[in-house]
């Protein structure tokens, strides 16, 4: 009797939490047809209402990422064994500050996690969804070649500087090697990838994100060439 009492209750708790969420899809049911893993778009059909104002959003919880210093980690997997566990987490951040973890200057606002570690899961960085260098906006990009695909703040800031707009590279921007070494393009961590053409010829595939670093209060990804190009190449981007 005391076991069936128990079954009860447990059956009623997963109701009631059940209950508390409505969707277009069974939550836990197969849904492998869809690209959603869960389906809670607002429609009058579904929701059986013509009140448009229901079940259109998902709250977040708030975060302080200026407190927040060390990722929580559940599971008998060792954190170290799973640097990227975290990668792509999306948080709302709701204070100004500097972030607990990676040192990013933060505002409110949306922000994910991005871990280029291969041994830490607390050593990534906040990037902001849309920066004050979002897609409207112009922003330095940093280019030219380097001997490191390693390369730091340091090495980033001594390539040559240049403004570009929009995110979209107007106008291309052109390089001529004139030193042997891996072609490096960095540009806010917002902004869309970029394509080369090498010696008029367009490539596919050839450059890739490195690392992202914060440069003043702004997060850029670092691209470079998967191989170091000799002097003489000339490089477009766009």
């Amino acid at each position: 009797m005391k076991v069936l009492y128990t079954l009860l209750c447990v059956l009623f708790l997963n109701v009631a939490a059940i209950a508390q969420i409505r969707t277009n899809q069974p939550v836990g049911g197969n849904i492998s047809s869809s690209s959603a893993f869960l389906d809670a778009s607002s429609s009058s059909t579904w929701n059986n209402s013509t009140n448009y104002n229901l079940g259109r959003g998902l709250l977040f919880p708030r975060v302080d990422l200026t407190r927040f210093s060390s990722m929580a980690y559940a599971g008998s997997i060792l954190p170290n064994n799973y640097p990227s566990r975290f990668d792509g987490m999306v948080v709302y951040n709701s204070v100004t500050g500097i972030a607990a973890i990676g040192g990013t200057a933060v505002t409110p606002g949306f922000y994910y996690y991005s871990n280029q570690s291969t041994t830490n899961v607390n050593a990534g960085t906040w990037v902001r969804l849309l920066d004050t260098n979002g897609a409207t906006s112009s922003a330095s990009a940093y280019f030219g070649t380097l001997e490191t695909n390693t390369p730091t703040v340091g090495d980033i800031t001594a390539l040559t500087t240049g403004t570009i707009e929009g995110g979209a590279y107007v106008g291309n921007l052109v390089f001529n090697v004139s030193t042997a070494g891996y072609f490096t393009f960095v540009v806010p961590a917002s902004w869309r990838n970029p394509l080369l053409w090498i010696d008029g010829e367009e490539t596919m595939n050839v450059i890739h994100p490195v690392k992202l670093v914060v440069i003043g209060d702004v997060s850029y990804l670092v691209w470079q060439t998967d191989i170091s190009l000799p002097s003489g190449k000339v490089v477009t981007v766009n």
